[in-house]
């Protein structure tokens, strides 16, 4: 048999490694493309400065406080109706330590922010004065009964 002639079998194999080498070296290629485009994107996000939302303008910011300021005077006003406030000062320490109050508002909100004559208003009063009574009798500190 001559060297110089080919065997098919010979051929076919090369063709099919040849066929596989090329195949490989593409998915390669697109798997490092990709790597690199991940490397890439990483590197930007890390030098570039997340970017946020710009400020409110001040007129949608005051209109904000105006909307809850509105809504805390209901608050308080339900405070006076369950008769909290008995003093002039008692109003301006809701004014002034409103997180004091924060039990009774988050009390107030879950019934549905009840009005004086409302069904819910008596459950808000009821529970109110049930959990201010627990509070004092947990700060009690002499036996009133000695």
């Amino acid at each position: 048999m001559d060297n110089n002639s080919e065997n098919p079998f010979e051929l076919a194999i090369f063709e099919i490694m040849k066929e596989a080498i090329k195949q490989a070296s593409y998915e390669l290629m697109t798997e490092n493309s990709n790597s690199i485009e991940e490397e890439m994107t990483d590197e930007l996000n890390r030098l570039i400065d997340e970017v946020t939302e710009p400020e409110k303008p001040l007129v949608d910011r005051l209109q904000d406080i105006i909307d809850d300021y509105a809504e805390y005077a209901v608050f308080a006003e339900s405070l006076l109706d369950l008769g909290m406030f008995v003093t002039p000062e008692d109003v301006v320490h809701l004014m002034k330590f409103p997180q004091r109050y924060k039990m009774e508002y988050m009390l107030w909100t879950e019934l549905g922010k009840p009005n004086l004559g409302d069904k819910e208003f008596e459950i808000y009063r009821k529970e109110v004065f049930n959990r201010e009574r627990n509070i004092k009798r947990g700060k009690q500190t002499e036996n009133p009964g000695d």
